[in-house]
């Protein structure tokens, strides 16, 4: 090749200068080349639209390769999608936290990142001359603001958005920070892999923008937040924005923009009065002061928004005597033993119990967590786990998930943010239960993890720990994540007040293993029972994988597979049903969808992604090794090979005659995937629905619809 290796990349966070002394041409694809870019009719349309145009860019700009960073969900698909495709990519892991024993993981990663271009392409330097510098001085602006300066904090700012800006603003300066572009670049002078100004995505960007504003509140005119529709770390950020704006007597507006041109005049309109508005900054003058900004009498209260959204129309006056939780969990406790499976009857009479006694009045010891986290550790120091997932569903399931989400979006959070998520803020913002003490989320496959834990952090003071999860599974990837589990024992100890000891880790592990165990020869029962009502196991006993590493876990899944057994020993005589795989959770506050399908149609939920085992056995010699492993091993991340020799495997070994995706509308990650498993149906010969739809808020919920479409899906497996 006669001239230099050109690879392209659009994130701040990208080394450029270091790459370049590696004899590459950098491309920093801009705004308007992106925005030029054709659509991917392949992917999910709810992934954030950068990501979508990224999957165009190498034709499309003459590049050989491109980097992408693991800022989130939207870009591990269109990474995804490219390899698949046979592109030159590449993922660079970025960190969201600044702590000392990362810099050399981060070191590591920018290092290995060379090493895979060098493979693919001829580079004539020696990369062993290469000097990668790993320093955490963030960068901040120097000067001060002009007197008329608007700031604009975007992940993306197309560049008919930003031209639109500049013409209403004027005379005032236009300083933009961006994925794109930061507002102190100091990488020429110091190219040093860590020190970028924190974007959205990183814990530290509120620190950042606490300290940018207070040096230059009295100079900055207004703050502009610009953000994608789909981009979770942006639209969970925007509160906080918008709070320390007001602390400082900031004016300030949330956009949400794509990069097609729809609605220029809508946000014409808006920018021009907000210009127009902040000419008189005294109109923007709060009358709290910062030390009552702070107090929690400033927190808008659930009696205060019931009552608005009353007086407006929006909901019934009777609400509030229906919306409380914990009083409609306690009706379901009357009923729990009227269900026809013994686990059933032990695992939510277990949840109910958590809600009413220990998610009220024994907070110190609950830790709020996410579906992928591991739990065992929690429950070795006798902590209790409750899941985001778990929660939400049952606020579905209740019929109360709507009024929560509607109270959580009356508050700034916006409404393409995920409704599992949205649902509990909404609780938590009224009241109805204690504010979260303590938070640890794992960031395998879920942004609205991350977000909602720097949230809780910002609003209510929790105390939060995340766990990085890097998107490959290698040596070195497993010894970060260890790390990271050394260091969040240490922390929980702090935090809870409860101590860790390594034999009942052990003990904890050794549960997980056998619930685990259990688990699995009950799913391969339950393919060969027509009688098991499938749609039961995916809208209740998902919960059961919260247990492992319990006793109660142990026990559950012993009764699972002691009920699958009593219906085999009926012998009812049930031909076999078609045998559907169910990819994602269903819609939890409709039941008769699922049961149209077993009941009416008769078809089975013979097997379901939620409750796929897909780590290895733990093998006790280094728990925390252990738990390590299964946090890279999920299929979500990592080589799409793997994760589409695992949907291999279940049609294999369950005998697959048929595949419903789900495509929940908040999801980035499974949903983002959808053409990987529409792929792999086409390959197997297997028919294939999608049916789109929100597992948690029942709003533009189209029921009949879906029955129409399930009863077409029927009719395609007869041939099979």
């Amino acid at each position: 090749m006669d001239r230099k290796i050109r690879i392209g990349y659009s994130c701040s966070y990208v080394p450029s200068s270091l790459l370049e002394q590696a004899g590459l041409e950098m491309i920093k694809v801009s705004e308007r080349e992106l925005e030029n870019l054709a659509g991917n009719k392949d992917m999910l349309n709810t992934l954030c639209s950068l990501a979508l145009k990224s999957t165009a860019v190498i034709d499309a700009c003459d590049l050989d390769g491109f980097i992408f960073t693991n800022c989130c969900n939207s870009m591990q698909r269109a990474y995804d999608y490219l390899i698949h495709k046979g592109k030159k990519v590449y993922l660079l892991e970025i960190e969201r936290k600044q702590r000392e024993d990362y810099k050399e993981y981060y070191t590591h990663c920018v290092r290995e990142l060379l090493e895979h271009i060098a493979y693919d392409f001829p580079i004539q330097k020696n990369l062993n001359n290469i000097t990668i510098k790993a320093g955490w001085n963030i960068p901040m602006w120097k000067n001060d603001f002009d007197e008329k300066a608007v700031l604009v904090i975007a992940n993306i700012i197309p560049t008919h958005i930003e031209k639109l800006f500049h013409d209403i603003i004027q005379p005032c300066r236009l300083i933009i920070k961006s994925c794109h572009r930061m507002i102190c670049d100091q990488e020429e002078k110091n190219p040093s892999v860590l020190e970028r100004e924190p974007c959205v995505h990183s814990f530290e960007f509120a620190k950042w923008l606490e300290e940018l504003l207070q040096k230059n509140q009295e100079k900055l005119y207004g703050i502009i937040f610009l953000t994608s529709s789909y981009c979770d770390a942006s639209l969970f950020m925007y509160p906080y924005v918008r709070k320390t704006a007001r602390k400082y007597n900031i004016p300030e507006i949330c956009l949400e923009t794509s990069f097609d041109y729809s609605g220029m005049g809508q946000v014409a309109t808006r920018v021009e009065a907000f210009m127009e508005g902040i000419q008189n900054r005294k109109i923007y003058q709060y009358q709290s002061t910062s030390e009552e900004f702070k107090s929690k009498k400033q927190d808008v209260r659930l009696d205060a928004v019931i009552s608005s959204l009353q007086e407006s129309g929006t909901i019934r006056a009777d609400m509030k005597e229906n919306i409380t939780f914990l009083t409609k969990i306690r009706y379901v406790r009357a009923v729990v033993g009227k269900m026809e499976y013994d686990c059933l009857k032990t695992l939510i009479s277990y949840q109910i119990d958590m809600v009413i006694n220990k998610l009220k009045g024994e907070s110190e010891k609950i830790v709020w967590t996410n579906m992928v986290m591991p739990v065992e550790l929690f429950y070795s120091m006798g902590l209790i786990p409750v899941h985001i997932e778990l929660i939400s569903g049952w606020l579905a399931s209740l019929g109360l998930s709507k009024h929560y989400i509607m109270l959580a979006e009356s508050m700034g959070i916006a409404s393409a943010v995920c409704s599992y998520h949205k649902a509990v803020l909404g609780l938590l913002i009224s009241e109805e239960c204690l504010h979260p003490k303590t938070m640890v989320f794992a960031s395998t496959i879920c942004d609205g993890g991350f977000a909602l834990g720097e949230y809780c952090s910002q609003r209510f003071g929790t105390n939060t720990f995340s766990i990085e999860v890097p998107y490959e599974d290698n040596e070195e990837s497993c010894q970060f994540v260890s790390k990271q589990y050394e260091t969040l024992i240490y922390w929980l100890e702090q935090n809870t007040g409860m101590k860790y000891s390594k034999k009942k880790f052990e003990e904890a592990l050794q549960l997980s293993n056998q619930s685990r165990k259990g688990w699995i020869e009950a799913n391969r029962m339950r393919k060969d029972t027509p009688d098991f009502k499938g749609r039961l196991a995916l809208r209740n006993l998902f919960g059961t994988t919260f247990l492992f590493g319990s006793k109660i876990g142990v026990q559950v899944v012993e009764e699972y597979k002691k009920d699958i057994q009593r219906l085999q020993k009926q012998k009812t005589g049930e031909k076999r049903r078609k045998r559907i795989l169910w990819v994602h959770f269903s819609p939890l506050y409709r039941n008769e969808l699922l049961e149209y399908m077993e009941e009416d149609l008769g078809l089975s939920v013979s097997a379901d992604i939620v409750s796929y085992i897909y780590w290895n056995e733990y093998k006790m010699e280094d728990g925390i090794l252990d738990v390590s492993k299964r946090l890279l091993s999920h299929f979500y991340i990592g080589n799409e090979k793997r994760r589409k020799n695992i949907f291999n495997d279940i049609i294999n070994e369950y005998e697959i005659d048929g595949i419903i995706h789900y495509m929940h509308r908040g999801c980035r990650t499974i949903g983002g995937s959808a053409w990987l498993i529409r792929e792999l149906a086409l390959e197997r010969h297997l028919p294939y629905m999608e049916l789109h739809g929100d597992c948690i808020d029942p709003r533009g919920n189209a029921s009949q619809q879906d029955f129409t479409r399930l009863e077409a899906f029927k009719e395609s497996l007869e041939g099979v």
